[in-house]
């Protein structure tokens, strides 16, 4: 599976077995075969059965890990971010009052339905149903994972897509 990371970074994780993805940085091959468990084998007792992955990769041109200076990288940031922080600081930002004041707090398209919690162990669970978190999802299933769970703050999947609504009046 490969990613695009925050930084922009490529990265190909790689799962060793059923509990551990390890994130590879840096070359990688165009094709990489990984072992996926098969659900409903019990791994913890050495009877786990496993199918093989091809996925293709395309090389990435990130440097490996060893060559990343991490202290003038920080640094760099840092200084970036420096730039772009204004003089007033908080004070740059409207305070969500009155109709407003609950807009991040509640989802007003879909109405909260008390259930119980979700217990349990599972494979992979992907914060955030936007765009990204539906192509990790879909990439899972593909490889033959499908004990997993989006955790999404909206009610339903969409991301951006699902906040903002416009009526079709405004988008012509």
């Amino acid at each position: 599976m490969r990613f695009m990371m925050a930084a922009g970074e490529l990265c190909s994780l790689i799962r060793i077995n059923s509990r551990q993805i390890v994130p590879v940085f840096g070359k990688i091959a165009d094709l990489i075969a990984i072992k996926v468990p098969v659900i409903g084998t019990d791994h913890r007792q050495g009877r786990s059965q496993t199918h093989e992955v091809v996925m293709p990769l395309k090389p990435s041109d990130c440097p490996p890990a060893s060559e990343i200076d991490i202290p003038a990288m920080r640094a760099k940031y840092l200084r970036e971010r420096d730039r772009r922080i204004k003089k007033n600081h908080n004070d740059q930002y409207v305070s969500a009052s009155g109709k407003w004041a609950d807009i991040y707090e509640v989802d007003p398209y879909t109405p909260v339905k008390p259930r119980a919690p979700i217990t349990g162990e599972t494979e992979v669970v992907i914060l955030g149903a936007g765009y990204c978190g539906m192509m990790v999802a879909a990439q899972l299933k593909k490889a033959g994972i499908s004990d997993f769970y989006n955790i999404d703050h909206g009610g339903n999947f969409g991301g951006t897509w699902y906040w903002n609504r416009y009526s079709p009046r405004a988008t012509r």
